[in-house]
């Protein structure tokens, strides 16, 4: 670990210790064909997220591709079994982003609604 950078760290934890902190994710829906629809955030999303997509929407017509790093990278977003199990991407991974905390487990509910309502409020709907 580089000791510069976690001392850097601490001192902005420190001094905005006060400070509620949100992260904004923004989800787009991008019409790319007749049949294909990528939902585009600026994350790196988790796999289960594509997963849950793919069982959500099998039987649509309509083929929804997540895409992550999409203008804009406000870092790792885990699903909420991840943030149970820890690792790198849900709390070691914060402090490159300056996120003072790791998500909480309402992340990913709030994500999935977000997806759904993007897919769902649209003249072209997904059937």
């Amino acid at each position: 670990a580089n000791d510069a950078a976690i001392s850097s760290y601490a001192s902005y934890v420190i001094g905005n210790y006060h400070a509620v902190y949100d992260v904004r994710l923004n989800i787009q829906r991008i019409n790319f064909a007749e049949n294909i629809i990528l939902v585009a955030m600026d994350g790196e999303i988790f796999t289960q997220y594509a997963l849950w997509l793919r069982a959500t929407y099998e039987k649509s017509k309509v083929h929804i591709m997540p895409v992550g790093c999409a203008n804009g990278m406000v870092g790792y977003i885990p699903d909420a079994e991840s943030l149970n199990q820890g690792g790198y991407e849900p709390e070691r991974s914060i402090t490159l982003f300056g996120i003072p905390e790791k998500f909480s487990r309402s992340i990913e509910a709030q994500i999935k609604n977000g997806i759904s309502t993007i897919l769902e409020d649209s003249a072209v709907p997904v059937s």
